[in-house]
């Protein structure tokens, strides 16, 4: 029905308006900590967190090795709580 569609559109709409919140509240982050958030994000909010920063900044978060640096996954979900992505 009408009514179904129009609750599917705004539930879409929210959808996306939170995942833009999300990767505006990211890409302020230094790459190192994009690198490790992004790994602990599904494949969709990644790809539009990766789709909404600048290609330079991208080259360098997806060329950091994110296994290596020293931050504890501890710390990583605390920033991630911090931002509201989680």
């Amino acid at each position: 029905t009408i009514l179904q569609d129009q609750d599917q559109d705004q539930d879409q709409y929210q959808d996306e308006s939170s995942l833009d919140d999300m990767a505006n509240k990211i890409q302020a982050q230094p790459s190192q900590v994009i690198a490790c958030i992004i790994a602990k994000l599904d494949d969709t909010k990644k790809a539009h967190v990766l789709s909404n920063i600048s290609d330079d900044k991208k080259q360098d978060v997806l060329s950091i090795d994110v296994e290596n640096l020293p931050i504890s996954d501890e710390v990583i979900n605390l920033i991630i709580r911090e931002l509201e992505i989680a």
